[in-house]
């Protein structure tokens, strides 16, 4: 055995720092690369200001994010993971300093991360955190979160990577600031959410994406609350329910006119949309070959666009990427069906 002196003096923080000529970073110089990240907030106002959820590597906030080389300050290095899966502000603070980030193994190397089921909420844009620990989230993944005051929703998925598990329901609501959560009613009693996500128009209006496990095979479909998560009505139709089984991955994205966006990963990438808060829906193209990655978000002030994003590729494509590179699609809901 050998015997260890402890050596005292003061430690500084020395990374993290990027790897450079990485794969995937292609038409960037150097090609750095950092580490992968689940979920990023805009400053509404300050296009300076972005705060950034690392999968493995906690929350990282630049003031000058407009710099060719914006400078990132770590937010929440002493807490108990570093694990998040989803960052969101609070619509209701005038001031827009108000964000709650949730755990998640959303890792892509076999869904390793820290502790699960735990939020982490500032008031004052990330000068400080305070860490929250509910009893009815441990051991959850947070899949999505809509702060809006004292009440937070969360919706929730498990370690497993999108499998299910017996005592999940796939939203909880908490009126006490997080301090506890309940399950919210109109759901499947056992389920779980792969995204939610709040009208910018109406902050009481939410969607979630839920897989039901106690169909065989899995199904579900998109869920809507026009009361802040505390009861939940299914608003998918009968095209969504029969293309939605097997789902690996679902995303919603809501307009700025009220306008849905829902796309889910089964067999193929499905994207739907809604004009009218999930009245009724229209299914737009798509393209093949897709694996269960996927981002999704609608254009600002177009109501007709959308775009998303799907995982690495592993192979030279049409548009001469040769590493695992990324790409990013645009669908035109206002161009005919097959030249969208």
């Amino acid at each position: 055995v050998e015997s260890l002196s402890v050596v005292g003096g003061t430690w500084s923080a020395q990374g993290p720092a990027p790897i450079h000529n990485a794969q995937g970073m292609e038409g960037i110089t150097n090609k750095p690369a950092v580490g992968a990240m689940n979920a990023i907030v805009a400053h509404p106002t300050s296009a300076d200001t972005l705060w950034v959820a690392g999968v493995n590597g906690g929350i990282w906030k630049t003031t000058n994010a407009t710099n060719s080389s914006p400078t990132w300050t770590s937010q929440t290095d002493g807490f108990s993971s570093l694990s998040f899966e989803t960052l969101a502000r609070d619509p209701t603070d005038a001031t827009h300093n108000t964000l709650v980030a949730g755990t998640g193994s959303s890792s892509k190397f076999y869904g390793w991360s820290g502790p699960l089921g735990s939020l982490v909420r500032t008031t004052n844009g990330g000068t400080s955190w305070t860490a929250l620990n509910p009893t009815a989230l441990a051991g959850k993944g947070i899949t999505g979160l809509a702060p809006r005051g004292s009440t937070i929703v969360a919706s929730v998925d498990t370690n497993l990577l999108s499998t299910c598990q017996a005592g999940f329901t796939a939203v909880y609501r908490s009126t006490d600031g997080g301090a506890t959560f309940s399950a919210a009613s109109g759901l499947p009693a056992q389920g779980i959410a792969f995204d939610l996500e709040g009208d910018p128009t109406n902050n009481a209006v939410l969607y979630t994406a839920v897989l039901n496990c106690q169909t065989s095979p899995w199904s579900g479909g998109i869920y809507k609350s026009t009361n802040t998560g505390a009861s939940w009505t299914k608003v998918s139709n009968a095209a969504i329910d029969s293309a939605y089984i097997g789902v690996n991955n679902a995303h919603i994205a809501v307009g700025a006119s009220g306008q849905v966006y829902f796309a889910f990963v089964s067999n193929m990438l499905h994207i739907f949309r809604s004009a009218n808060g999930g009245s009724t829906w229209t299914e737009l193209d798509s393209s093949g070959g897709w694996d269960g990655c996927l981002s999704l978000g609608a254009d600002p002030s177009n109501t007709s666009l959308a775009y998303f994003g799907r995982c690495a590729q592993i192979f030279t494509d049409n548009i001469g990427a040769a590493e695992y590179s990324g790409r990013l699609f645009r669908v035109n809901a206002a161009a005919a069906s097959g030249s969208q």
